[in-house]
């Protein structure tokens, strides 16, 4: 669990993303900036909503991005079972003004997410995870209409905390991400 000192935390995703279809593609995606308060921070529970930016960083042209500035609230909730064991869970939304299709068509979109993930610690800095986490959001059509679409991925996982004398600390993981 994080320390009071981290009431204000600052990160980002960088995704690296693969398309498969009529036309493949690979390359970055849109960054999300991450802004998190530790709102609740006792005991064996902690809560640190999280608000995102999401940037328009990959090709919407190229099916890597939306093609335009988007905005993330999640409510992540962590529980810790004993000393060796961990659980979280997530709830967000995603609002996308003005995403486009690769054609250049034009509609606002939402999107819906659920998480969760059971930890276990090996070691105080590296860690053995699964994830389960549901997606469900719209996609622009040629038209400009919008079209649901649902996703749910099981992630098997390991990470390691690199912890800075500083207070920073860096947390990189490999996931084997089915479905």
């Amino acid at each position: 669990m994080a320390c009071p000192k981290q009431a204000h935390q600052f990160s980002y995703n960088v995704p690296i993303s693969r398309i498969n279809g009529d036309e493949s593609a690979t390359g970055l995606g849109d960054v999300a900036l991450n802004y998190r308060y530790q709102l609740i921070m006792k005991d064996h529970v902690a809560m640190a909503p999280r608000f995102s930016l999401i940037l328009p960083t990959g090709s919407y042209k190229r099916g890597l991005g939306n093609g335009a500035l988007g905005y993330q609230m999640n409510v992540p909730l962590s529980l810790e079972l004993s000393d060796k064991w961990v659980t979280h869970w997530n709830a967000g939304a995603t609002f996308i003004p003005r995403a486009r299709e690769a054609s250049g068509a034009r509609a606002d979109i939402f999107g819906y997410n659920l998480g969760g993930s059971l930890i276990y610690l090996l070691s105080e800095n590296f860690n053995l995870l699964t994830e389960v986490v549901w997606n469900s959001s719209q996609a622009v059509q040629p038209n400009g209409s919008k079209e649901w679409g649902e996703t749910l991925f099981v992630n098997p996982a390991i990470r390691y905390a690199i912890n800075c004398k500083s207070g920073l600390q860096i947390v990189p993981g490999i996931g084997f991400p089915i479905g």
